[in-house]
């Protein structure tokens, strides 16, 4: 690039355009990605390409006769104008004024925490999206899918949307999968709904089947059957699904997993949210029992039971277990600290940062001797 041109500021936004573009050139070329959903990756190319263009078109620009620079300023400038107006009629699209509480969003997820406390609802689409912007209802899936850590979970999700061809066969499923995460309660977006994405392919398929608890502008919410709303429970570890479901569909491996949920012969355990990275579970457990905590694993999370450190699990869906070693009644706490790899992340974070203030700070200094030396320079050239 410095053989090429001398321009600091072309071979600047040259090597910032080569960065970008990259991104989803080796994702489409090459089929590599170093970056999740790498192709949206197309608008900031855009963005980086535009300044090379213009730096680049500058020298034959300023090299062409004035008569063919005038026109094509003014071509450059109908162009962009007819540009600008697209933008700002979509613009004002966008940002008009709205009334937030008006929004099925808002209604839907205002209920649920009003009338849903402590249990794990399934919210669809965009009501999904923004449930957690209005309120702190509990939700089995509000994210976008490209950070979902589980795996699994996101084969539920897309189970509980269309879990097979048949409206029964849907509903099937879903119920299977929906029982599996602890989810009690599950908001259905139908045709006509404000809803918009509108995800579910059988949107009739749990009526008469699930009791209704709201129904409103064409979103029902219904209760699904669960012996408690906890997400901690009780089992034996014989009934831990043996392998991963291999496709939507496959929801047999969880079916022993379901109907120990389900056992009244089973304890019951408490679990309550401490925040947003503690959880406590209060229950009583006999030494062949094991405490399946329906939530999602991360090496992040750590268990104490009794102020002893006990090992958390992953079981085959993704979910987490452990063995609290405990006889009767039992005290597990659960605590998110990030694990190894937030703490070498907020390591980084702070070398990086004491970095560039060093480097500010250097730069400064070789400045000033620089200053120093030009200075002694022309001095002794004066007494000379």
């Amino acid at each position: 690039i410095r053989r090429w041109t001398a321009d600091w500021q072309l071979q600047f936004f040259v090597l910032f355009a080569y960065l970008i573009s990259s991104i989803p050139i080796l994702a489409v070329q090459l089929h590599r990605q170093f970056l999740p959903q790498p192709t949206r990756y197309k608008v900031e190319m855009e963005l980086a390409l535009a300044p090379v263009l213009v730096f680049a078109a500058r020298y034959l620009f300023e090299k062409a006769p004035t008569a063919l620079r005038v026109v094509l300023v003014f071509l450059l400038l109908a162009l962009g104008a007819e540009q600008i107006v697209v933008h700002r009629q979509i613009a004002k699209t966008y940002l008009k004024p709205a009334d937030a509480t008006a929004t099925i969003e808002y209604r839907v997820s205002t209920w649920a925490e009003q009338n849903l406390k402590g249990v794990r609802v399934m919210m669809p689409g965009s009501i999904a999206q923004w449930a957690n912007t209005f309120t702190d209802v509990h939700q089995f899936s509000g994210g976008p899918w490209s950070e979902a850590t589980n795996r699994v979970q996101q084969l539920a999700l897309y189970g509980i949307y269309n879990g097979g061809s048949t409206p029964e066969r849907d509903s099937a499923v879903s119920l299977a999968w929906l029982k599996a995460f602890g989810v009690g309660a599950i908001a259905v977006v139908g045709p006509q709904s404000e809803e918009f994405w509108k995800p579910f392919a059988h949107p009739t398929k749990f009526d008469r089947v699930l009791p209704v608890l709201w129904n409103s502008s064409g979103v029902t919410i219904f209760r699904i059957p669960l012996r408690t709303s906890s997400l901690a429970h009780v089992l034996p570890r014989s009934v831990l699904p043996s392998r991963a479901p291999a496709d939507v569909g496959d929801v047999s491996p969880m079916d022993r997993y379901i109907a120990a949920l389900d056992d009244p012969s089973l304890p019951l355990a408490e679990f309550q949210w401490e925040g947003r990275n503690r959880m406590h579970i209060r229950t009583t457990v006999s030494p062949e029992q094991i405490l399946s905590i329906q939530v999602s694993y991360s090496p992040g999370w750590q268990a104490m039971v009794g102020g002893q450190k006990r090992e958390l699990m992953r079981d085959k869906l993704g979910l987490m277990w452990l063995d609290p070693m405990c006889s009767g009644t039992c005290d597990v706490e659960l605590e998110y600290d990030g694990g190894w790899e937030l703490r070498i992340c907020r390591w980084i974070s702070l070398l990086a940062t004491v970095g560039l203030f060093m480097a500010v700070v250097l730069q400064g200094r070789l400045a000033t001797f620089r200053t120093l030396q030009t200075r002694s320079g022309e001095d002794s050239q004066a007494e000379m």
